[in-house]
């Protein structure tokens, strides 16, 4: 993984683009999971992965070219440990009306039970999401439009996706800041079963 070998300030003194050099922090074979926050807040992208001793980390910029990455702050305040097998997913979730201007990541621990941090403090601002998901679930968090997507002009919501049961299945974050059950969207079969099978439940 590359990390920048200068930090901010360093940089703005160079002639030259700053330099890379290779970090063996992270796990072999670590998931990546990346939220970025644009226009009209000022830009940053973190990129969170899982390190040598299984603790969740991160690199961010600020920088619009990405050349240059410093270590972020969950790495600097917390030492969050997640399942060996745990997969990751991030959301930065800011707007101008209804969002908490946080970024948010879920992790999953060896009780499958996924969790959710966020930059308010990754120390200790904890919450127990889903304690019943498959082992390895896969993860994906992402923005979701107000009034149960009905107002497509704020996406003050949020929604997360995993495998439960073999079933993909969701959570809802609402204005009230409050998560609660939603559907399940999809039953699935092994790969080895026929992609026939598949069904797709709607709303």
């Amino acid at each position: 993984m590359g990390r920048a070998k200068y930090d901010v300030d360093e940089c703005q003194h160079l002639s030259e683009p700053c330099q890379y050099w290779r970090s063996n922090d992270e796990k072999s074979g670590t998931p990546l999971a990346a939220a970025a926050v644009g226009l009209p807040f000022d830009f940053s992208v973190s990129l969170f992965y899982l390190s040598s001793s299984n603790t969740l980390s991160e690199v961010s910029s600020v920088d619009e070219k990405l050349e240059v990455w410093t270590v972020g702050d969950a790495s600097k305040e917390a030492s969050i440990q997640p399942a060996n097998s745990s997969q990751l997913a991030a959301v930065a979730h800011f707007c101008e009306y209804g969002c908490a201007q946080l970024t948010y990541v879920v992790y999953q621990d060896d009780s499958q039970t996924i969790w959710l941090a966020n930059s308010s403090n990754w120390g200790s601002d904890h919450t127990n999401l889903i304690t019943q998901a498959a082992y390895a679930s896969a993860l994906t968090l992402i923005p979701f439009a107000a009034e149960n997507g009905q107002n497509v002009t704020n996406a003050y919501e949020l929604r997360m996706y995993y495998d439960s049961n073999s079933q993909v299945e969701e959570d809802k974050f609402d204005i009230q800041r409050q998560w609660n059950q939603g559907k399940i969207l999809m039953d699935w079969f092994p790969p080895t079963e026929r992609r026939e099978h598949l069904t797709l439940r709607t709303y």
